[in-house]
């Protein structure tokens, strides 16, 4: 499953928002390095996300020197890294940048035995509400009902700008529309096997119904049509490093069926 933070478009986008790419050799595949200068200091931050394989430590090693990185961060995509970083210094964080668990559904099932995987309410929310009709809106129109009801924003306009331009036709906006209103929508981005559940938002009036469940699985329904093999619902809570915010709209996910997926965590590293 190649995640979002090891593609291009990631890269892009990040480079236009003040971070410096480069790239290190981590088993047969290159990652990007992504490192950032400390305003008026000499020194810089770094970090490595989702990486798989072992690390160029000479190569990586150097671009430490060349940067004068002062800490980093590795967050590597599977447990038989870790004992690899802690020989070469870094230690567990308690908390994480990216979250430690996320729920993968598998779109290579049919949409039968998907349905079939959620939870009966769910299937009884998506059985009664076909006629509920979801369509493509836009970036702006995503963003306009993000400001105004989401519990929580991550990006900047400047910021989800950049990252809609980086990805191109690789990001859709969906939306429910009920008497020409907005009640829920989603951002998706994709990445070469993968659909990402990104960001989503819905309006006081959407809570009410089921009309995000109906949202999600359409969502899923057009993943599977542009031959995605993968539903990402790009973090859930983890009990490692317990958010209770996050506990609601995990149970939301999980009901969707799926498998999690847990990554080992963050590690850092001073000098």
């Amino acid at each position: 499953m190649v995640d979002l933070r090891q593609t291009k478009e990631w890269a892009d986008w990040l480079a236009t928002t003040g971070w410096i790419v480069e790239r290190v050799k981590v088993g047969k595949k290159y990652s990007p390095v992504f490192i950032r200068k400390i305003p008026l200091l000499p020194i810089s931050f770094l970090k490595i996300q989702r990486y798989g394989g072992a690390m160029d430590w000479k190569q990586f090693s150097d671009l430490m020197k060349k940067h004068h990185v002062l800490w980093s961060v590795l967050e590597p995509a599977i447990d038989n890294q870790v004992a690899d970083i802690k020989k070469h210094g870094y230690r567990l964080m308690r908390d994480t940048y990216l979250p430690g668990k996320t729920r993968v559904i598998d779109l290579t099932k049919s949409e039968s035995t998907l349905l079939s995987e959620m939870s009966e309410n769910f299937r009884r929310i998506i059985k009664k509400g076909s006629a509920i009709k979801t369509k493509q809106v836009s970036a702006n129109e995503f963003y306009g009902g993000w400001q105004r009801w989401a519990r929580s924003m991550i990006l900047t306009r400047f910021q989800f700008d950049k990252l809609v331009e980086a990805y191109g036709k690789k990001a859709e906006f969906w939306a429910v529309e009920e008497g020409g209103r907005l009640l829920s929508a989603v951002m998706l981005l994709f990445t070469a096997d993968s659909c990402f559940y990104y960001q989503t938002w819905t309006s006081n009036e959407g809570r009410h119904g089921g009309e995000h469940v109906i949202l999600v699985f359409e969502t899923m329904k057009r993943a599977k049509k542009l031959g995605k093999k993968f539903y990402n619902f790009e973090g859930v809570f983890d009990k490692r490093f317990p958010m209770a915010k996050w506990g609601g709209f995990s149970e939301f996910k999980r009901r969707f069926g799926g498998d999690e997926i847990e990554y080992p965590g963050s590690f850092m590293r001073w000098f």
